[in-house]
Order: structure tokens, then sequence, then C-alpha cells
């Protein structure tokens, strides 16, 4: 692999790890509390996928982490 298509796939890499936080920032945002059942579950169901590709993600980028 050429050092452009490298650096490429690292840039990449850092932007969807950058796009996952946002994505949990964002779902820390959801309103809690009376009225935002439908919400919370919604939010529990996305937080269980983001958590599976945190996981995938970061045994990627860190496979010293995760031997």
């Amino acid at each position: 692999m050429d050092k452009h298509t490298w650096q490429s796939l690292l840039d990449s890499q850092r932007r969807l790890w950058e796009s996952l936080v946002e994505l949990e920032n964002a779902l820390d945002q959801l309103p809690t509390g009376a009225g935002a059942s439908e919400t919370q579950a919604e939010s529990s169901h996305l937080r269980f996928l983001l958590d599976i590709r945190h996981e995938k993600i970061a045994a990627i980028l860190f496979p010293s982490r995760h031997g």
C-alpha cells in the first residue's frame, strides 16, 4: 500500500471515530424523563449498536489493546 493510500485510510478512520463520538454526544443530549419513553427506547437501541461498532472499530484501530 503506498503512502498516499495509507494516509487516506488513516484519515478515514479518524473521521469515523470522530463521527462516533459526535453521535454519542448527540445521544447524551436527548430528552429524558416523563413523556420521553419512546425516545429513551430508541436511544438505548442506538447506544447498543454504537457500543458494538465502537468495540469493532477500536479492535481494528488499536489491536494491541484487544488481544
